[in-house]
């Protein structure tokens, strides 16, 4: 996995972007963290693995993974492929910033003390 560094803030839209968003809605501006972990070797893993495995074992994974992420107040934005991307601090959670940007460094070590199943062989 790769570990995460504090994402520059994030603000409301400007300009033509601004008209599309909710009428009414608050925007504020705060930072945030954005995480992006991949999985070590999984193209060659999909390549000698029946597919129908590979997917079981994906989705384990992405269970494990988005239950961590959670856990420490993040959310999923996204999984592509054998990747996550995952915000800290949007909205807010009552988190301080610098516990933000040290949330990916926490989650990383869960994963590890609590894998998925193991790839299929």
């Amino acid at each position: 996995m790769t570990a995460a560094r504090p994402a520059e803030p994030v603000s409301a839209p400007r300009g033509p972007a601004a008209k599309s968003a909710a009428p009414g809605a608050e925007a504020d501006r705060r930072p945030v963290t954005v995480l992006f972990a991949d999985l070590s070797g999984f193209t060659a893993l999909s390549e000698r693995v029946d597919p129908e495995d590979v997917r079981a074992f994906q989705n384990d994974l992405f269970q494990a993974m988005s239950a961590e992420i959670a856990r420490f107040d993040g959310f999923v934005e996204k999984f592509v492929g054998d990747a996550v991307m995952a915000v800290f601090g949007a909205p807010a959670t009552g988190s301080s910033a610098g516990s933000t940007s040290s949330a990916p460094r926490r989650v990383s070590p869960a994963w590890a003390s609590s894998p998925p199943a193991r790839p299929p062989a």
